[in-house]
């Protein structure tokens, strides 16, 4: 197939805005169904910040409440990352599968709904892996030491940080941050409902306080 003038100038938009992206060609679930974000009336103010934060930022900390976008917000943002940059790996993590798989399903809905010229080949689509044919893909795993293993992550996301076991936790945090922090331009995203004095509190604190030693 080949692209039309005007297609090739909104993929050009697209890949230079992320926001423009996300209004004009993003589909999320809403209670009454699968709607464009911007048929919703668009993003709120503090979802474009995150969105903007997540792009300027390689190290990205989000504590906030329950029913905020979070989740969704974070999927939109990978699917960008993940469309326009090719041969790039996006590890998605939490203490369960099934946290796991609600990014993953938000991811694969507003995947599902962008215009065929801009949707990319897929290669691999299953429960917790898709794989486009630019050879960048989304990849679900649970936290463990071995959750990164055989992967060179390029963009790490953690759901409900501060609710994963701190077993699992610790060992995960050794593991990982390393390979990640390694790339001079990889990506780092933890979000969170606060869950008292734990680490992510720490890294969250350390954060507020400019204290990089996390």
């Amino acid at each position: 197939f080949e692209y039309t003038p005007e297609e090739i100038d909104e993929l050009s938009k697209c890949k230079n805005s992320l926001l423009y992206f996300v209004i004009n060609y993003c589909i999320i679930q809403t209670h009454d169904g699968r709607k464009l974000v911007k048929d919703i009336g668009g993003l709120r103010d503090f979802q474009e910040q995150i969105l903007n934060t997540f792009n300027s930022n390689n190290l990205n900390i989000l504590m906030a409440s329950r029913q905020t976008g979070k989740t969704v917000t974070s999927a939109l943002y990978i699917l960008w990352f993940l469309i326009f940059h090719p041969e790039k790996t996006a590890l998605c993590v939490a203490d369960n599968f099934t946290t796991t798989k609600e990014l993953i399903d938000k991811f694969k809905i507003s995947l599902e709904g962008i215009p065929f010229f801009m949707k990319p080949g897929i290669s691999v689509i299953n429960a917790s892996n898709v794989k486009f044919d630019s050879n960048s893909r989304l990849v679900g795993r649970t936290t463990t030491k071995k959750s990164g293993i055989g992967l060179t992550v390029n963009l790490l996301y953690v759901d409900e940080f501060a609710h994963i076991g701190e077993a699992n936790l610790n060992d995960f945090y050794r593991a990982i941050f390393p390979t990640v922090t390694a790339d001079p331009n990889g990506k780092i995203i933890l979000t969170s409902t606060p869950n008292g004095k734990n680490k992510f509190w720490e890294i969250w604190k350390a954060a507020i306080d400019g204290d990089s030693r996390y």
